[in-house]
């Protein structure tokens, strides 16, 4: 997903095995959620699947998804794009 630069994303969870991210994301967009998947590999770390929603113009336009995914048991952070 392109994200335009100084846009905040949610990531939801990031994860090692792939097809628990994939079905955390299907799962995600099918409660309406805009969700992709966004592999990184990580030095000495290996590869993690983060699972993001979004981009939010605003810190505050992503909060009520953020407290949304919290009352879901998640622990989402905010990302802020380069």
């Amino acid at each position: 997903a392109d994200v335009p630069k100084g846009a905040y994303t949610i990531q939801a969870a990031s994860v090692k095995n792939k097809p628990d991210a994939d079905r955390l994301v299907n799962k995600l967009i099918r409660r309406g959620y805009p969700a992709y998947l966004l592999t990184s590999r990580i030095e000495g770390k290996g590869t993690w699947h983060r699972v993001r929603i979004g981009a939010y113009p605003t810190s505050d336009a992503a909060k009520p998804v953020l407290a949304e995914l919290r009352r879901a048991g998640m622990k989402p952070i905010l990302v802020k794009t380069k």
